[in-house]
């Protein structure tokens, strides 16, 4: 059902109020009721459009430094207005001059910690973690002070600046929003519905939610004796390839499930974020290598039988290895689909939306008959006859 045929909500109350009540109402209230019901319908329309086409990515860069300002405080200066020399005349009126008194402060700044990512964005961390990088890092050094008047104490300004190897890379994460009009798609990418039963029969993944303001899990599933090395190396790929080939890259491990649970993930997933390589793959109990199954909207199609084969190859599982060749792969070949090119894509609201949509209209039409029926606004051409 098309959004707009909700028009004819208006059209049937209109005609009803012209058969029973043609005197009560003047011309321009039934303009009224067309011109409200347009825009509820533009605005329910706008809203669902929304709501279907919005999505989320992932975009992945490297740390440059962390930063640590201790605690310090300042005196600041200022000036506070009070009334003063006030008068009341004759009639009880009040007027007061402005005067002005000293009223400075002494304000104190709590100790700060935060990641700065190799293009400038910065993001706060915890002192547990701040130390954690300045141990792994090993190059602190007080780098400043603050300035201030009057100050007590000032703990100084440190920072450690993240080594250019691939062993120490950290990877910064932030999520954007983005219009993906695939995922609503019903005709040209025709992604099954996946629901809670396949969720649970399949054991599928949802989108590993930031964490510690930056972090993100590139491996989900179980792993190997290599895990700390692959997720290290997923680490180091998407930072580095992330605003290179503006690449999000994640792996994702099935234990036990048929290769039919990689292609339930593709749906669920409706194909991935346009900047995204997934790689799905199945082991049994001992980590034996059962399938592999990519997916992602690259223009390159070559990676995913590439990647696929060199997995399928391995028969043991060995993440660090297989995270080591999708770093060269995808630095070599994956090339990002523009997801502009689906902008011919109609969008066509679900049934449930335009339902609701539907019983809102019903409502204000109803509201506003009743309201132009008994109000004072009757239709002057039959009064004057």
């Amino acid at each position: 059902m098309k959004i707009w045929l909700l028009l004819l909500i208006p059209v049937a109350a209109s005609i009803g109020l012209l058969i029973f009540y043609r005197k009560k109402l003047a011309w321009w209230e039934y303009l009224s009721l067309f011109g409200a019901s347009a825009i509820i319908i533009l605005i329910s329309k706008l809203i669902i459009t929304t709501s279907m086409t919005s999505d989320t990515e992932y975009w992945s860069e490297p740390a440059y430094k962390v930063v640590y300002e201790g605690a310090w405080d300042e005196w600041i200066v200022d000036e506070c207005s009070y009334d003063c020399f006030c008068n009341t005349d004759d009639d009880g009126n009040e007027t007061c001059s402005t005067c002005w008194e000293d009223c400075s402060y002494r304000k104190s700044h709590s100790a700060y910690w935060s990641i700065i990512s190799k293009s400038g964005k910065s993001y706060s961390i915890s002192e547990s973690e701040y130390k954690r990088l300045v141990s792994k890092w090993g190059n602190e050094q007080r780098v400043g002070s603050h300035s201030g008047l009057k100050m007590h104490y000032d703990n100084g300004i440190y920072e450690s600046v993240c080594p250019d190897k691939d062993d120490m890379t950290e990877c910064i994460v932030s999520s954007h929003s983005y219009t993906n009009k695939v995922q609503s798609s019903t005709v040209e990418y025709n992604f099954e519905e996946i629901g809670e039963g396949d969720v649970r029969k399949f054991n599928l993944y949802e989108y590993p939610n930031i964490y510690e303001t930056y972090k993100q899990k590139h491996i989900l599933g179980g792993g190997d004796e290599t895990y700390d090395e692959a997720v290290q190396n997923m680490n180091n790929l998407n930072a580095k390839l992330g605003p290179k080939k503006q690449l999000k890259a994640f792996i994702l491990i099935f234990k036990n499930q048929s290769e039919q649970a990689g292609i339930k993930q593709e749906d669920y997933w409706k194909g991935g974020n346009k900047n995204e390589f997934v790689l799905t793959i199945g082991v049994d109990d001992n980590n034996n290598v059962q399938w592999a199954h990519p997916f992602t909207w690259s223009e390159n199609a070559s990676i995913k039988s590439n990647i696929r084969s060199y997995v399928v190859r391995q028969g043991k599982l060995n993440l660090a290895d297989i995270s080591s060749y999708m770093n060269k792969e995808l630095g070599n070949n994956f090339e990002r689909k523009q997801f502009a090119e689906f902008d011919y894509i109609t969008v066509q609201p679900s049934s449930r939306s335009i339902t609701i949509s539907m019983i809102i209209l019903i409502i204000v039409t109803i509201g506003l008959s009743v309201l132009f029926v008994f109000n004072q606004h009757d239709n002057e051409m039959f009064i004057k006859k």
